[in-house]
């Protein structure tokens, strides 16, 4: 190098796209020596689907969606037993999406988290974990329920990768449509089982003849299926986004998603559920502005 001249920048080395695919191609099969081709296929698709996750945070949280609350049951999904618990493929995705939350929250997107709703979560979440804990080692829970437990406050955490990963408007509309569409599905479901009746159980979870005190509703069937609280959040945020904007109203697919999702909200036969509706419609109606409150009382008494 001449003095005084600047110095150029060595080109750094970059490793080809044949290069990349040659190298994954070795370990893959190394790694079939002493693995199942199964879970070798299985961990191929989980990295890729926690990569596209992390790049569209919507993507990772509707596969969970699509995989946990539809009409399968989750204990059907791919299981990996990690000793003291059974890890499922939607758990593993949820598990990357938090890791990555929290460094993203590490390097300064972290105010967010100090927002009422989110700091009431995480307390609730951390009383819920410490009481199942409580309960687990002092053997008044069983292994299965406390596991069940731990998994769905598990699943409470959604939250925190929705608010720390999301960057637009544009992939909460992606999720709530996916969400809506789901409900629509589930709801369809439900009402094709209870046509059929509770002797033929199509769906999975719990497909039984009504009881209320004791006694039984001959020819009425209760559905609870693993998507009963998609159609209960599809149904009460349908309701809110037409009361906010005015033109799902105008729209076609609106009046049949919102039926089904309220028909599958009327098939669970659960009383909570529709006591958190009848709430949750009581709030919206006080919380609106003049002009959205005049919008759903045209939506609640002339729909069409």
């Amino acid at each position: 190098m001449i003095l005084g001249e600047p110095s150029t920048p060595r080109p750094r080395a970059r490793l080809s796209a044949p290069t990349v695919a040659v190298l994954l191609g070795v370990f893959a099969g190394l790694f079939l020596v002493v693995v199942s081709p199964t879970w070798v296929v299985l961990a191929i698709l989980g990295l890729g689907l926690y990569g596209l996750s992390v790049a569209r945070i919507e993507v990772g949280l509707c596969a969970i969606l699509i995989a946990t609350a539809t009409v399968i049951d989750e204990v059907k999904l791919p299981q990996l037993d990690a000793g003291v618990v059974t890890l499922l493929a939607p758990d593993a995705v949820l598990l990357g999406l938090l890791v990555h939350t929290a460094w993203r929250a590490w390097r300064g997107r972290w105010r967010p988290l100090l927002r009422p709703a989110s700091l009431l979560l995480a307390a609730f979440l951390a009383l819920g974990f410490l009481s199942t804990a409580l309960g687990f080692l002092s053997g008044q829970v069983a292994r299965e329920a406390a596991v069940a437990e731990f998994r769905y406050f598990f699943y409470f955490s959604l939250f925190f990768p929705l608010l720390i990963l999301t960057e637009n408007q544009r992939q909460l509309q992606r999720l709530l449509r996916v969400l809506w569409w789901l409900a629509a599905l589930v709801g369809l479901a439900m009402l094709v089982q209870y046509a059929v009746g509770y002797q033929l159980p199509l769906l999975d979870g719990r497909v039984e003849e009504l009881t209320l005190d004791r006694n039984k509703m001959e020819g009425v069937t209760r559905i609870l299926p693993p998507g009963e609280s998609v159609v209960w959040a599809a149904l009460f945020t349908l309701l809110t986004a037409a009361v906010v904007d005015g033109s799902y109203l105008r729209r076609l697919l609106f009046y049949p998603t919102i039926l089904l999702s309220g028909l599958g909200v009327l098939l669970t036969f659960y009383r909570a559920f529709w006591l958190a509706a009848g709430v949750g419609v009581v709030l919206l109606f006080v919380t609106a502005k003049p002009v959205e409150r005049r919008r759903a009382c045209l939506l609640y008494t002339s729909p069409s």
